[in-house]
């Protein structure tokens, strides 16, 4: 018998003949003698500006001693407690079991820093941005709270920028302008108000944006068109990068870009793509760019060696991808392209992607991709607002479908899939699977 308890135990015994024997019975106690035991878990191990909940979860029912103090339970096994500050010494918590055997665990919370607004491992810095001034390459600086910022952070240097999750206002301006060729993280960071959200220049850059969302009006991620350097490169996944301006808000961006009168809508980008030398890759995955005139925009220069890939992404503006550049290639898979018409000028045909005169020798893979268009009250009245999927005015570009659904929203007025902006173009397409409306 291996379970506490009193047991009846009755037994006798029989001969060859089959003659029973008197029964004998007897009590037996199994006694717990195994003192019971605690684990302590805390919400947070490393340095916090935060209170820490320490939960306490004993091996069977026990009860705290009585000089133990601010524990709660509901089953005598779980005990929590809440701790607003560090403890001097660690503390030793007591309790004793049904049976009254006595066990002990220790509980120590020395990492709470209340007047802590970022760290590095876990040396606190009140202010943030002295904590990005003392880094050193290759560390990681951890935002403790939300932070306001009147001046442009320039990371010179290879260090990781943990947001926690918190929010970065940058009043106005550029939060970060990146200069160097080592690499820089930003992830977990919510930047709002910010003009271009994060400028790169310098010759090369090495730079991830991981789970951050970036609202702008200007442009979300910039390159500059001075960068020399081959081997740079940009990954951008899990993030979000819209334009808000004059109470613009999420809702808009299925059926509107930010197209405001007076506003610098037809300069806003969501990624521009400056100039390259040699081998450089772009990498946007399962990321959101809406708002912004062009979501992903390539200026005129020479992208020999030049690599974009677009994965499980979705791209809603003026256009999705709009390409300047020659001797590129484009890799867009598993995405949604909306292309938005809400223009009224005399002229106003556009694509979901565009390929512009001059962006030439360009190689287009699209595959597994869902595209198309919306056109509001303004699109419709204009009879020259038609929104093509692709529209193509450079020359001697090559674009494979492969397994795409083209969508053409416009009833009134056909756009079609795919329209050349100019004659005499040489173009070479090929189309496997799919849908691909008046293609």
């Amino acid at each position: 018998v291996n379970s506490v308890g009193r047991y009846n135990l009755v037994y006798y015994v029989t001969d060859a003949a089959g003659n029973e024997a008197v029964k004998v019975t007897r009590v037996v106690y199994v006694k717990d003698t195994i003192a019971p035991t605690a684990t302590v878990e805390y919400s947070e191990t490393v340095l916090t500006n935060q209170n820490v909940v320490v939960t306490l979860t004993a091996s069977e029912p026990v009860t705290l001693d009585s000089s133990v103090t601010g524990w709660s339970t509901t089953d005598n096994i779980t005990f929590i407690k809440e701790y607003e500050e560090n403890i001097a010494t660690p503390e030793t918590v007591e309790f004793t079991d049904t049976v009254g055997l006595e066990g002990s665990v220790t509980v120590n919370v020395n990492n709470i820093d209340k007047t802590a607004n970022a760290r590095i491992g876990n040396v606190s810095y009140t202010n943030a941005l002295d904590a990005i001034a003392a880094a050193q390459p290759g560390e990681t600086v951890t935002l403790m709270s939300n932070v306001d910022i009147t001046s442009t952070i320039s990371l010179n240097k290879g260090i990781t920028i943990d947001g926690g999750n918190n929010t970065l206002n940058s009043n106005g301006i550029t939060p970060f302008e990146i200069t160097t060729l080592e690499a820089v993280t930003i992830k977990n960071l919510k930047i709002t108000g910010a003009n271009n959200g994060i400028s790169i220049n310098g010759i090369g850059y090495n730079v991830n944006v991981e789970n951050t969302t970036i609202t702008a009006t200007g442009r979300g991620i910039n390159i500059s068109n001075s960068i020399t350097n081959s081997d740079s490169k940009l990954d951008v996944k899990n993030s979000t990068i819209q334009k808000v301006e004059n109470g613009k808000t999420s809702s808009d961006y299925d059926y509107d870009t930010v197209y405001i009168a007076g506003s610098n809508y037809n300069n806003s980008r969501g990624i521009s793509l400056g100039k390259y030398s040699g081998t450089n890759q772009v990498n946007i995955k399962d990321t959101t760019i809406q708002g912004f005139y062009y979501s992903i925009n390539a200026i005129t220069a020479d992208f020999t060696g030049m690599t974009v890939n677009v994965d499980g992404c979705n791209l809603k503006g003026r256009a999705g991808l709009n390409i300047w550049s020659s001797n590129g290639e484009y890799n867009v898979t598993n995405t949604n392209i909306r292309g938005i018409n809400n223009a009224t000028g005399t002229y106003e045909a556009f694509g979901d992607v565009v390929i512009n005169s001059g962006a030439n020798n360009n190689t287009f893979n699209i595959e597994d991709c869902y595209m198309d268009n919306y056109y509001n009250e303004a699109g419709q009245n204009n009879p020259n607002a038609k929104q093509y999927m692709i529209l193509i005015s450079g020359d001697d570009n090559t674009i494979n479908l492969t397994n795409d659904t083209f969508v053409d929203s416009d009833t009134d007025k056909t756009g079609g899939a795919i329209a050349l902006g100019a004659s005499g173009i040489d173009l070479t397409i090929n189309a496997e699977g799919g849908s691909y409306p008046e293609y």
